[in-house]
């Protein structure tokens, strides 16, 4: 929840002075998406079938609850805007802090970062947070449409991309990001299969994380592993080779597994 509330509150802020355009649309997209599907259960029984996860209970009145009513508020009013409207930051920032009160500020604002939370202050934090996120996020994306024989995995991703791409302040990580997700390893190559939606993120992240394993930015105390390492999914990788199948069935397991406060397990986030 603080990294997605960061995200809109935040990142946007530093996107720049208006909000028009193809930003507006990544921003609406966004939004729309979050209010659609932004995850507010937890898995108390854990049996699979197939790919579906069955027996979720719902939190009525849970933050994360209180977190998608604002998200719904605010993807009315971005759609009311309409598609030509010019927003300024304080546009946004005022609309967002009334649906905020509306709602019971769900948000952890001041708190500090819990299990995300680096050796010092330069390390994982909000990064680790928004990965979190959008790993929960498309699994849920996934289990709100596994019997829609419709359903694709690539509008999600180019929404989640375009977001990258508009808000994400970190120029060096949006710049890999976007070339990772268009040129090296491209969503619209690979994703075809409906559950692309989430292993996709999953296969991008561990490419990432590969990436900067011995960069300066690692938490020494965190090293970033291949995800999910052998201790938590044994038979998901055999020799270092995963098996997809099983990785599969371990990420909707994990990632449907949501705290009332919006906090994974510690043992989830330290690779991230």
């Amino acid at each position: 929840l603080k990294a997605i509330r960061y995200s809109l509150f935040r990142e946007v802020a530093f996107a720049g002075d208006v909000i028009s355009g193809p930003k507006l649309t990544a921003l609406a997209d966004f939004v729309n998406l979050l209010a659609n599907h932004y995850p507010t259960a937890r898995t108390d029984e854990r049996q699979l079938v197939g790919d579906a996860v069955v027996g979720n209970v719902r939190l009525n009145g849970s933050r994360g609850e209180q977190a998608k009513a604002v998200f719904g508020d605010l993807s009315d009013w971005l759609i009311a805007q309409g598609t030509d409207a010019r927003l300024s930051i304080s546009d946004w920032q005022n609309e967002f802090m009334a649906a905020e009160r509306r709602h019971g500020s769900p948000f952890p604002v001041t708190a500090k970062w819990q299990h995300c939370r680096g050796s010092s202050d330069k390390f994982r934090g909000f990064t680790c947070g928004i990965w979190t996120s959008l790993h929960a996020l498309t699994v849920r994306v996934y289990l709100d449409n596994v019997a829609d024989n419709n359903f694709t995995a690539l509008p999600v991703l180019k929404t989640i991309r375009n977001w990258v791409d508009h808000f994400f302040s970190c120029r060096e990580c949006r710049g890999h990001f976007i070339l990772l997700t268009t040129k090296l390893y491209s969503m619209e190559s690979k994703a075809k299969q409906p559950h692309d939606v989430f292993m996709y993120m999953w296969k991008v992240h561990n490419t990432v994380n590969a990436r900067l394993k011995g960069s300066d930015t690692e938490d020494p105390q965190y090293p970033k592993y291949q995800f999910p390492a052998p201790f938590l999914c044994p038979q998901c990788s055999k020799d270092g080779i995963f098996d997809e199948y099983q990785v599969r069935q371990f990420l909707l397991r994990y990632y449907t597994d949501v705290k009332r406060d919006g906090v994974f397990a510690q043992e989830t986030l330290k690779f991230l």
